[in-house]
């Protein structure tokens, strides 16, 4: 058989097999590999299947870098975000914009993340509910393409602010992988769905005309057709009534890959539609371009786009580099992270890790220079029961990227959750018997006037020899005047790429949460969520 033919067959079988696959595993993509070396050594000079070659090297690219089965076994990275050890005092005003940057981003990062999981049952969902949002999975299936996203609302108690949140999921299913494969490009133009098709359906647009992926184009017009049994008859007419109903509402939109990309043309197809764009914030994770130098000249201004991205994450630039003729805009936001494990970066639990790290950094350089105070160690002010919280390992563990934040995590939302409390330690070192006995915390508990003790133990927890991580939370309540136990929870949950050390602690979280709000019947949630 002629090398060439026989190569050109092998990867239209791939393709084949591409279409017949939901997922995706590492011995897929290694096989694509090999199909791609073996076909360009034998191949130098043959044109004719040049653009199947670019398709394929940017799938390859794409998959090794999501693929979970690999990393997840993996040793985590150590990182380092892009926030700078305070030097100087910034003024107030550059502060409170960076500050209020990094909670979009985590918040942001947060509901992406729960994107992934079927049917709207995500711990991440869970979690917001519980500082009153009211969430709303959907699926719009048009039949090739189908778009997921949700939408979140919420009123915050200071100021009655209105904010809302619409995020959509990056690639997951076959349908979504078409969708990106789908890389030729349509006009962008219009004030309206029927406007923005009828541009769409120009042909032979020439390269200075403002221009958009066909893929993404196709996948933002099916969630336009989303139809709203109660709040109206469809997408567009509902979200654009009542952002322009409502000046004060604020919809954050917001995507992760596919997602970030869908997140981008969804906003500019907004404010094509007359929305301001002050009103409709965008935050992508690790997105692909959208358009063509053209459109990023004529449209990159009219949303204010924050582009986040890791280090290395080969997906923001693989349309450039393979098909060419995209362009990105937009402010770009950096995560590093060490170039020795640029595989692991496209993830959306990496960029939830590194979106709360910078968080906590910046709150951090806001204590520092005087803008921010850290939440109290004690709150006594009220009638409810005053619950002391000791907060520790049992074990000593290797020093984990992100052990610190998730501490930090834990012990601030039992802060949120009591309405009277005072932290005894927030470090305690349990594995040290001499520091930490049932007496001693007891004794310190009942010097403090507490009526009950909430001892936590967080860690990170190695499966034998393995590299398999475990984020663990083990929950004890105890009545204090007696030392009796009222309940004990211990909660674990995998650490992978696909599911984080924040995802996991979310999710053990949750289960504690539950148990302790059935046994303390005085807890609620006081305070608004911060970020």
């Amino acid at each position: 058989m002629n090398p060439v033919c026989g190569y050109a067959t092998q990867i239209d079988n791939f393709f084949c097999l591409f279409k017949s696959r939901e997922q995706f595993t590492l011995q897929d993509s290694f096989f694509f590999a090999c199909e791609i070396q073996a076909y360009l050594r034998y191949n130098e000079h043959e044109v004719r299947c040049m653009k199947k070659i670019q398709q394929m090297l940017a799938v390859f690219l794409i998959l090794f870098s999501v693929c979970s089965t690999a990393v997840a076994e993996s040793e985590q990275p150590t990182t380092e975000t892009s926030t700078m050890p305070v030097t100087e005092k910034i003024s107030a005003l550059e502060f409170n914009s960076k500050y209020e940057e990094a909670k979009l981003i985590s918040l942001a990062a947060n509901t992406c993340a729960g994107t992934y999981t079927k049917g709207g049952k995500a711990s991440e969902y869970t979690y917001l509910g519980e500082y009153g949002w009211s969430i709303t999975p959907h699926v719009v299936d048009r039949g090739n393409v189908e778009a997921t996203f949700m939408l979140a609302t919420n009123t915050e108690v200071k100021g009655k602010k209105k904010i809302g949140i619409l995020a959509f999921r990056g690639s997951k299913s076959k349908k979504d992988w078409e969708v990106n494969l789908n890389t030729s490009q349509v006009e962008f133009g219009g004030t309206n769905v029927k406007e923005f098709q009828q541009f769409a359906e120009k042909k032979d647009v020439g390269e200075n005309i403002p221009k958009v992926h066909k893929g993404f184009n196709e996948y933002v017009m099916t969630a336009f057709n989303l139809k709203e049994d109660v709040a109206g008859d469809n997408m567009e007419n509902d979200i654009v009534k009542k952002l322009k109903d409502n000046p004060e509402f604020t919809l954050l939109i917001t995507g992760h890959s596919l997602g970030g990309a869908a997140a981008t043309l969804f906003a500019e197809r907004l404010v094509a539609m007359g929305i301001p764009k002050e009103q409709i914030p965008v935050v992508t994770f690790g997105a692909p371009a959208v358009g063509n130098n053209a459109f990023a000249e004529q449209y990159g201004d009219k949303i204010n786009l924050t582009r986040v991205v890791i280090s290395l994450d080969p997906v923001p630039g693989s349309l450039q580099s393979f098909f060419g003729g995209y362009k990105q805009f937009g402010k770009v936001k950096t995560f590093r992270i060490s170039n020795k494990y640029a595989d692991f970066q496209h993830p959306i639990s990496l960029y939830f890790d590194l979106a709360m790290k910078n968080f906590y950094d910046v709150c951090d350089e806001g204590v520092a220079n005087g803008y921010l105070h850290r939440l109290p160690s004690e709150i006594r002010e009220g009638t409810e029961p005053l619950v002391a919280i000791i907060v520790g390992q049992a074990t000593k563990n290797p020093n984990l990227p992100f052990a610190p934040n998730i501490r930090r995590f834990v012990t601030d939302e039992y802060k949120y959750m009591l309405p009277r409390y005072v932290v005894l330690d927030k470090n305690a070192d349990y594995f040290n018997n001499d520091a930490y006995t049932p007496q001693k915390m007891f004794a310190e508990a009942r010097a403090a006037g507490a009526d009950y003790l909430i001892v936590l133990e967080v860690n990170m927890k190695r499966l034998g020899q393995t590299n398999k991580w475990y984020a663990t939370l083990n929950q004890g309540i105890f009545k204090t005047a007696t030392g009796g136990l009222v309940t004990m929870n211990s909660t674990a949950t995998r650490v992978t790429v696909e599911q984080g050390y924040m995802q996991s602690i979310v999710k053990d979280m949750e289960k504690c949460r539950k148990s302790l709000k059935e046994n303390l019947k005085f807890v609620k949630i006081t305070r608004p969520l911060v970020w």
